[in-house]
């Protein structure tokens, strides 16, 4: 009887199993060097963006040397009004200051503190203050710059918009003032 498993009659074909090993060695092949451009790429590119800041970082430096006091050249007015939940009768207050509001160097030009019958007096009283200061701007060849605290969840919607309209009044009468 002959052997089920006689090894002289056995032969294995290894074409496929080689077939298959060349591909798997080409695909880790081909993903090493995509991997590789990668990286060189994101390299290249960190230099570049490097170089870039670099650059931009100088020609920062060179403006701030230039315009070390901004305060000779601009002149900023900042109306910040704000709505006292607590109050009884709605009283609002608006805060004008001159100048760099983040250097807390500058003194309100005025507080003006109002209830909803008093609003009209306290837009007109507003309008007052920043028509004197455009004046003095003005006499100081000073670029105006009105901002107010928009957005702010302490402003009432009705507020920012008469101060607004107000500063859109300003910059339609004057040449030099402009809106933040």
């Amino acid at each position: 009887m002959k052997n089920l498993f006689d090894k002289s009659e056995l032969a294995i074909d290894l074409t496929s199993l080689l077939d298959v090993i060349f591909i798997v060695l080409l695909v880790v092949m081909c993903r090493q060097s995509i991997l590789t451009e990668a990286q060189s790429d994101a390299t290249n590119e960190a230099e570049n963006s490097k170089t870039q800041s670099d650059a931009e970082r100088s020609n920062f430096k060179q403006h701030e040397e230039k315009y070390d006091n901004i305060d000779d050249y601009v002149l900023f007015i900042d109306v910040t009004s704000k709505y006292a939940e607590a109050s009884i009768d709605g009283n609002r207050t608006m805060s004008i200051i001159s100048g760099l509001s983040n250097t807390n160097t500058s003194a309100p030009l005025d507080v003006i503190s109002y209830t909803t019958e008093e609003e009209d007096n306290a837009y007109i009283h507003l309008k007052e203050i920043l028509e004197s200061e455009i004046e003095k701007g003005k006499k100081d060849n000073k670029v105006i710059i009105l901002s107010l605290n928009k957005n702010d969840e302490d402003i009432l919607y009705r507020d920012e918009i008469k101060i607004e309209k107000v500063f859109d009044e300003m910059c339609q009468n004057n040449d030099d003032v402009y809106l933040r």
